[in-house]
């Protein structure tokens, strides 16, 4: 066997280990904890409290990495305006490692705010018999508890670490990847418990879910891997290259998120005034006026959110800096930029509005169930991307391991050197980039690593030292 498939086997074999504690982390419920009782009030409440995935809401998992994620993303926020933490932004190695400093140290605080809150609201509950569901005797018992849940965040984000240096890919990302994978599992099971009942059109229903399935597969990955181009010149080198490429999913899948809970924000207040609660119930979801606003704001967020990733004036000023220069005047290539974005990010706003309102659509218009996953779907689709980069480098290269070289957090910096490495015949692969393109400025926790092979080292560095001022660079 030679060495690289030995290498592949010991990644694949830590990546498991670790997944399968994470998941066993998930089973094990919270102490002083009466299981029997919070079943009996889930179950009286119709199950909308715990829903399906029981275990994971009273495990001692409980907040999960949320806490981490939250404090990254408020971090990068606050880069964007306080001066201290502003200077490092500027994608210098070193730089991020402070910014990560601060959002562990913001994790930790949130993790504990919001473990009491869990804790306080489980102290509220009574099961059907008048028992109480959390049972804390006295105040050691609550900090012991309230530790625990802050403990296992921070377990899993180490877990996380250990399968991001030593296992097949971003252990964030690998997290998010099994917990999406075991929702689409049972999301499945429902949809054919559900669709049994039809028993005359039974093969049709799963045919339309197969073909559900295949499009939400298959059209986020064709976007991530669809670019245009924009020609520029370095001023070391005559020829004109195409290295500035921007693949079609320009703003990401969170805007789903931002478009629905900025819409339920006026139903609510709507909802608290005398005469306005007919149209705040226009508002709720099921509604034809929740969809169409919704797809409005989507359409509106996936442009503004788009072009502010883009950043295009900021952008070429950089790209100015490092010795890079459009084929024509600056002003064209804004220009160009602009008229290609319109036309580019299309696609990727209309699928998102389709991810919206399909279910809807299924449900009222055919009588279907949806439980096909919806954005899970996507997010599995597109970090396989990056697992297939990492077995396409271990085809590649028979004798050497990956080692991290440079890491980035600006995505469309991280495409321009993966097609400049590409042009050159080198070997790597960039951890996270795929996973990246659903996330943008809101994933700073999933960090493009560049993976490269030892002896492939001397040369990205001279290329990245060259044309990229050394951007991201672990040693320059």
């Amino acid at each position: 066997m030679t060495a690289s498939k030995n290498q592949i086997i010991k990644e694949l074999l830590i990546s498991i280990t670790l997944l399968a504690a994470y998941r066993l982390m998930l089973m094990i419920p919270m102490p002083f904890v009466d299981l029997g009782g919070l079943y009996s009030f889930s179950e009286t409440i119709g199950g909308s409290f715990l829903g399906n995935d029981f275990f994971s809401h009273i495990s001692i998992t409980a907040l999960g990495i949320m806490p981490f994620v939250s404090a990254y993303i408020l971090v990068e926020l606050l880069s964007l305006f306080i001066p201290f933490l502003k200077k490092h932004r500027t994608g210098e190695y070193y730089g991020r490692k402070v910014l990560k400093k601060y959002a562990m140290g913001l994790t930790l605080i949130l993790s504990v705010v919001q473990g009491y809150f869990i804790i306080h609201g489980l102290k509220g509950m009574l099961s059907p018999s008048g028992v109480k569901i959390l049972n804390l005797s006295n105040n050691m018992q609550f900090f012991a508890l309230l530790a625990t849940l802050v403990t296992a965040v921070f377990v899993l984000l180490f877990l996380a670490e250990i399968i991001t240096k030593f296992g097949i890919g971003n252990g964030i990302s690998l997290l998010i990847f099994s917990g999406a994978c075991f929702n689409l599992f049972d999301n499945f099971l429902k949809f054919f418990d559900h669709t049994s009942e039809f028993q005359q059109n039974f093969f049709y229903v799963v045919v339309f879910a197969l073909v559900v399935i295949f499009l939400f597969v298959f059209i986020p990955i064709v976007l991530v891997k669809t670019t245009f181009s924009i020609p520029l010149k370095h001023s070391s080198d005559e020829s004109v290259s195409n290295f500035f490429k921007l693949s079609s999913c320009l703003s990401g899948k969170e805007i789903i998120g931002y478009a629905t809970s900025l819409l339920m924000l006026p139903a609510t207040l709507f909802s608290f005034m005398g005469g306005f609660e007919s149209f705040a119930n226009s508002l709720y979801p099921g509604s034809f006026s929740y969809y169409f606003f919704s797809c409005i704001l989507v359409i509106l967020l996936s442009y503004l959110f788009g072009w502010s990733f883009l950043s295009p004036n900021k952008r070429f000023e950089t790209l100015k800096q490092w010795g890079w220069n459009s084929e024509g005047n600056q002003n064209f290539s804004i220009d160009s930029i602009k008229k290609k974005f319109l036309f580019m990010n299309l696609p990727w706003t209309i699928f998102l509005c389709a991810v919206l309102i399909l279910p809807t659509i299924t449900i009222t218009g055919f009588n279907i169930p949806f439980y096909l996953g919806g954005t899970s779907l996507i997010i599995v689709a597109v970090i396989s991307l990056d697992f297939v980069s990492r077995f396409r480098l271990w085809n590649e290269n028979i004798h050497d391991k990956a080692y991290k070289i440079a890491e980035f957090q600006d995505l469309h910096h991280a495409t321009m050197i993966k097609n400049h490495l590409i042009d050159e015949n080198i070997k790597f692969y960039l951890q996270g980039y795929y996973h990246r393109h659903l996330l943008y400025f809101f994933g700073p926790y999933i960090p493009i690593n560049l993976m490269i092979p030892a002896y492939e080292a001397e040369r990205v560095i001279e290329i990245i030292s060259r044309y990229y001022g050394g951007l991201g660079l672990k040693k320059r």
